[in-house]
């Protein structure tokens, strides 16, 4: 009969290769062998804890804290046993205790950062999993868990370019692509984030996660029905999931399918009932009536059980829009504030928007759209394919957007990131990168809309570089559309919106409006007379028919009845919009600010 030596050898040897249930069954031979021996004990807890018995693991654990004191190796993994079970905060004082027992090991600054951030103590996490990375620089795992204490306070940016550096160290792993593909969709880089989700299925092929991550991506890239059948294919014959269910959905809901959309994500909330996301789809899809009383008791009882702020904003946002409909305006309001307030701690960690720096930016690009125009006559680019829909998040561009692109030569891109990706650098180039960037941009434009004499890029924030573009392409055509002020920060205000807006309070908001009216102001001035169709969005929704001739005509085109149905248009809508984009025009938006007048806050500054 071998002796503990021989047994604890054989059992090290096998979980060092990976062959954990024997290792499992030599480490309990051990320890029947000699009871009260340490070691035995301590072996069988690590292998029990890389075979996820976790509940196995922490009584043995436990007793050997008692019987041989805080050892590193007991409270490393007593730690990681906590944790798992579901309780970081019991596990936080046995992870800090590692990490002073032998602070030179990266393992418990790992350990510790794994605990914090599943505490929600993001900033302390970073730090701990930032030690870590400073000992062991190249572990992947390390990367990927710092680079989730970076988004979790909203630091996206960050997070990204680490993902960046750690892919470039280990391209093969699986977990790291996928995250890096999570986070560059969640920025809006839907260039990368498909080339990321294209190599994460050619290093996992049936994997569900990267089927539909790329199909995310395609949804971005207004390919809607490709999205779908790359959804449709990744859920086939795997079991359904929660994630996969609200991202069915939200395919559907972009292409206009509401009441299939509203089946997937009464699944996604059946198997996640804190599913925030599908409850804001669900409430985004309809509009909401006393029937669905049930359904707002069911969001108002899911408030106390949902901890993550990015589905529980959702839950706010849902709430406030059910409330809405039923003309419950206050209660509206209360939900609203709520909704915005987790939504910046989530995005960005509760930081403050910085006025002083906009608007120096604000001066910054006044100052730059001067001169820079006629720098550019010399490369125009003579397309005319561009039409460059400009204005204020939520002023009615998704809308000016769904009727142009009702006419059979105008295809959409929808909103293009391209310019914005620019700015910090275009008055730097050279004439001739921008030409190429110009070249670059028109074969985008075709790749989404084959065939079209013109493409509409919605990006409304293009205003900041309108007097460059202007300039670049000397045959675009470019439309402002402009709203009632105060409906318009009320419209940002009562949104969820995919886009990294830091204006998280109504006195942000009215601000950055400001700035957006101060800067048009000027580019109204620089750009040559004639250069840019001014539409004001009231306007449009109380005489379509006028306003609608007006653009076609100003876009070249000759006038097609089809522009007069803007709900029949197929196209993909990704935007917040995307219910109200399919149905016919309406004018109930307009003074809307009037329902919510006790509690408009900084927005009367705007009447």
């Amino acid at each position: 009969m071998p002796n503990l030596e021989q047994l604890l050898f054989a059992a090290n040897e096998a979980q060092s290769n990976g062959r954990l249930e024997e290792a499992e069954t030599l480490a309990r031979q051990a320890m029947d062998l000699k009871p009260s021996h340490p070691q035995p004990r301590l072996l069988l807890s690590v292998v029990l804890c890389k075979r996820e018995k976790f509940q196995d693991a922490e009584p043995i654990l436990r007793k050997l804290l008692l019987t041989e004191g805080e050892q590193y190796d007991v409270v490393l993994w007593l730690a990681n046993a906590l944790r798992n079970l579901g309780r970081p905060r019991e596990a936080i004082p046995f992870a800090h205790t590692a990490a002073k027992l032998k602070p030179d090991q990266s393992r418990a600054w790992f350990q510790l950062g794994l605990c914090l951030t599943d505490d929600g103590h993001f900033q302390d996490a970073a730090k701990a999993l930032g030690r870590a990375i400073s000992l062991e620089p190249k572990a992947a795992a390390f990367h990927l868990a710092y680079s989730k204490a970076l988004r979790a306070q909203g630091l996206l940016e960050p997070a990204i370019e680490h993902l960046g550096k750690a892919f470039n160290q280990d391209p093969s792993s699986e977990p790291l692509l996928t995250e890096l593909t999570d986070a560059l969709l969640e920025s809006g880089d839907s260039a990368r984030g498909k080339a990321a989700a294209e190599r994460l299925i050619e290093l996992k092929p049936d994997s569900q996660i990267a089927k539909l991550q790329l199909a995310r991506a395609l949804l971005m890239h207004q390919k809607g029905e490709e999205a779908l059948a790359l959804a449709v294919e990744a859920t086939e014959g795997a079991p359904n999931t929660s994630l996969s269910c609200l991202f069915m959905g939200q395919v559907l809901q972009a292409l206009g399918r509401f009441k299939e959309a509203m089946e997937f994500f009464r699944k996604a909330i059946e198997l996640n009932p804190t599913c925030g996301n599908a409850y804001a789809g669900l409430v985004h899809v309809q509009r909401i009536t006393p029937n669905d009383q049930p359904l707002i008791d069911e969001i108002e009882a899911r408030l106390e059980d949902t901890t993550y702020p990015g589905e529980l904003f959702q839950m706010h946002y849902a709430l406030g829009k059910s409330h809405q409909d039923l003309r419950q305006f206050e209660q509206a309001m209360h939900h609203y504030d709520e909704a915005n307030r987790l939504e910046i701690l989530y995005k960005f960690g509760g930081a403050r928007f910085n006025k002083e720096a906009y608007g120096m930016s604000t001066n910054r690009l006044i100052a730059s759209q001067t001169s820079s125009a006629p720098q550019l006559s010399e490369i125009a680019n003579t397309s005319a394919l561009p039409i460059f829909v400009v204005g204020m998040v939520r002023s009615g561009t998704t809308l000016t957007e769904q009727i142009l692109s009702s006419h059979p030569d105008i295809g959409s891109a929808g909103e293009q990131h391209f310019w914005l990706e620019q700015l910090d650098r275009f008055d730097s180039l050279y004439p001739e990168q921008k030409a190429a960037l110009a070249a670059e941009y028109i074969a985008k434009l075709q790749s989404f809309a084959p065939g079209k004499s013109r493409v509409v890029d919605k990006m409304p924030g293009n205003y900041v570089l309108a007097s460059q573009l202007s300039a670049l392409f000397s045959n675009a055509t470019f439309i402002h559309v402009e709203r009632n002020a105060v409906d318009n920060c009320l419209s940002i205000y009562t949104t969820p919106n995919s886009s990294r807006i830091v204006w998280g309070s109504k006195e942000d908001i009215t601000f950055a409006y400001q700035e957006y009216h101060r800067l048009m102001k000027h580019i109204k001035k620089v750009l040559p007379e004639g250069r840019m169709l001014e539409v004001q969005y009231e306007d449009l929704v109380q005489d379509p028919e006028r306003v609608s001739r007006e653009m076609v005509e100003f876009a070249g085109l000759e006038w097609d009845d089809a522009v007069l149905r803007p709900e029949d248009n197929e196209r993909t809508v990704v935007t917040p919009s995307s219910w109200q984009a399919r149905q016919p025009v309406y004018k109930t938006s307009v003074e809307r600010w009037r329902s919510y007048e006790p509690w408009l806050g900084a927005f009367r500054d705007l009447l």
